[in-house]
Order: structure tokens, then C-alpha cells, then sequence
């Protein structure tokens, strides 16, 4: 009698959790997100810009991205650990001059800068997900840096590895003309 009980309360778990499962992924789709999206691992001081500049991205493509935004310790521990469960990853130093795990990740590549103090925003491929290396591109490029420059928060863009380097490349392509 008692295993009826365990196969009734087992048989509840499942549909539990089925349920759940079916109204994550129901709300997912009434915000546009679907299974395939682009997952992006942000910490949250990145949030005001990186949502506008995601927007400008999905009127442009229809590729939704879908953003979860932790403190800047938990994205590190969870890129130091390789559990961040995205395709792309950006993050901030906690001080001027400082590196972040995602600085040390292969490819990455400085894509803003946070004034007044200098803190460049570092970003990184995780994985070969086919929006993952457009929407990288898009954070780093000419619309990006219209969008972190607009920002509230205080960015700018940069292609350069140094503030020289960022000056410069701005210079060329923004004021030279």
C-alpha cells in the first residue's frame, strides 16, 4: 500500500515539474524568447545599456537575446568555473585597471568603457551559438557605440585594447571626418 502512496506522490513530482517547465517556457515565448536564443551572461551594472543596445539589436535582426544580469563576483565565479550557461558573457573590474575572469578568456576583447575611472566592459564568446558572434560584433560596433555613448550609466565604445588605442579608433571614426 505504501508504493501506491510513492507512485502517486512520484506521478505529482512529475507533473510539478512538467508544469513549471511548460510556464517558463510559455512566458519565454509571449517575451519573443525562444529555446534557440542567444543567452547572455551580463553583470548588472552593464544592465541599462546592454538592454537598449539588445533592443536595437532585435528591431534590426528579429533575433531576440535573452540577458541575465548577477553582481559582477557571480558572473567571475561562474566564467571561473565554466558554468555561466550562455553563448556570451560581459562584465566589468571591480576597480580601474583591474581584470575580470572574462578578460582572461580566449578572444576577449575590450567593447566599452565606463567614465569617470576607465574600467573597460570586457566581452567573450562562450560558444558558437550563430547569434552569439552577431550579437558581439553589434555590442562592439559603430551601433553599439552610439548606444553605450547615449547611455545614462556612463559608457563609451572602444576598438582599442589601451585608452589610446580607443581615442584613436573614435577619432577615426566618429569625429574624423
Amino acid at each position: 500500500m505504501s508504493s501506491r502512496y510513492l507512485s502517486m506522490f512520484l506521478l505529482c513530482v512529475v507533473i510539478v515539474a512538467s508544469t513549471a517547465a511548460d510556464a517558463r517556457a510559455a512566458d519565454d515565448r509571449r517575451k519573443g524568447i525562444s529555446e534557440k536564443a542567444c543567452k547572455v551572461l551580463a553583470d548588472e551594472r552593464l544592465r541599462q545599456p546592454l538592454e537598449t543596445i539588445a533592443e536595437e539589436y532585435f528591431r534590426r535582426t528579429e533575433s531576440r537575446i535573452s540577458i541575465n544580469f548577477l553582481p559582477a563576483g557571480r558572473v567571475g565565479t561562474l566564467v571561473q568555473k565554466g558554468q555561466t550557461g550562455s553563448d556570451l558573457v560581459l562584465s566589468m573590474p571591480k576597480k580601474s585597471g583591474g581584470k575580470t575572469p572574462v578578460s582572461g578568456l580566449a578572444g576577449a576583447k575590450a567593447v566599452a568603457w565606463k567614465y569617470p575611472g576607465g574600467s573597460p566592459v570586457w566581452a567573450a564568446l562562450l560558444t558558437n551559438h550563430p547569434q552569439a558572434a552577431g550579437f558581439f560584433r553589434f555590442v562592439g560596433g559603430p551601433t553599439g557605440h552610439r548606444l553605450w555613448s547615449e547611455s545614462k550609466a556612463g559608457f563609451t565604445m572602444t576598438a582599442g585594447k589601451t585608452h589610446a588605442e580607443a581615442f584613436d579608433w573614435v577619432v577615426r571614426n566618429r569625429v574624423g571626418h
